[in-house]
């Protein structure tokens, strides 16, 4: 459950943010213009897997949904 935690954290990451490399400790991460594509589309839209690990890790896909979708029109305006 642990690294399913952290697939969705990395992908909640990356959904929101724009292609840059940040700083996580020592290392760098870069974030491609594709993998934000995928996240979105992936937290946006709903897909399939979304609700298989919302159920797995037991969140509430559509309370997710809607902190994802209002985080990224807080932040882009959209």
């Amino acid at each position: 459950e642990k690294l399913w935690r952290a697939v969705f954290a990395t992908a909640v990451s990356d959904a929101l943010h724009t292609p840059k490399v940040t700083r996580k400790g020592k290392y760098k991460r870069f974030t491609e213009m594709q993998d934000i594509n995928e996240a979105r589309s992936w937290f946006f839209n709903k897909e399939e897997t979304f609700s298989t690990m919302c159920e797995a890790l037991n969140l509430d896909e559509d309370i997710v949904h809607k902190k994802v979708t209002l985080e990224h029109s807080a932040i882009y305006g959209e």
